[in-house]
């Protein structure tokens, strides 16, 4: 059976024929499709059309772990109200909690942020390394089990997931900087380092009150490509003083 569909005011649908399915019959209609299919055809129709975007939204929307990012590498001194600062240019934020020492209080270096929707979690994991209050830190999804990944079930592809970076072991990519100056801050050594490829974490050994050199640093590349750039000359001068580089796990 089929219906003639209504006229669209601006004679756009006028005379299109159109079948008369009812929500039972929708849905074996749509039994023969794959995955990577359903999720082509809704990324579409998400594109074209506000309201399938809007209830995708609220759908995704109901479990938390799809909007809440963990932060790491936070400062001592780094407040609820400037991680929620950071992350409110991605989208609005319902929460931001920092991780406390139940007896002192203290920050433990890490915290949560929880968006109100997962698009706001999606655009701040574009940029999955962050500069508060003068150091790097790192944010990923909070929840990486299977039974809550976000974007397990609405990937807009068609084709199988890429499979997951090989992230090679730490110690081949964490140097020593030893002999740092005194007067000299994280951000003239993260300058220095940071052109030798992406930092990860660091610098470390800086203290977290005052900023003053402890005298070393250590610096954890994103890949091992980029200690090994650093260390073609383990010597470099920061400040007028002459450092010397090497492999963390070498000391």
């Amino acid at each position: 059976k089929k219906r003639k569909a209504e006229e669209d005011p601006g004679g756009d649908a006028g005379g299109v024929e159109q079948p008369d399915l009812d929500s039972a019959d929708v849905l074996k209609l749509l039994e023969p499709l794959d995955r990577g299919a359903m999720h082509y055809i809704l990324q579409i129709s998400c594109l074209q059309h506000p309201a399938v975007l809007e209830e995708v939204r609220r759908y995704v929307d109901r479990d938390p772990a799809h909007r809440k990012l963990f932060v790491r590498g936070l400062g001592w001194d780094t407040t609820a109200e400037t991680l929620k600062g950071v992350f409110s240019q991605s989208g609005e934020v319902d929460e931001a909690v920092i991780i406390r020492d139940k007896a002192t209080q203290k920050s433990r270096g890490f915290g949560f942020v929880s968006f109100k929707h997962m698009d706001g979690a999606l655009r701040a994991l574009k940029e999955p390394s962050k500069r508060i209050d003068g150091r790097m830190t790192a944010c990923q999804f909070a929840s990486t089990s299977s039974s809550s990944t976000p974007c397990s079930s609405i990937t807009p592809s068609i084709n199988p997931p890429p499979p997951r970076p090989f992230i090679e072991d730490v110690s081949t990519r964490k140097i020593y900087v030893g002999s740092v100056p005194v007067g000299t801050s994280a951000d003239k050594v993260l300058a220095i380092f940071s052109q030798f490829g992406e930092i990860a974490e660091g610098p470390l050994g800086f203290d977290r009150s005052t900023g003053a050199s402890k005298g070393f640093a250590l610096i954890i590349y994103r890949t091992s490509e980029g200690a090994r750039k650093a260390l073609l000359d383990p010597f470099k001068t920061i400040d007028g003083h002459q450092v010397h580089c090497k492999l963390a796990a070498e000391g």
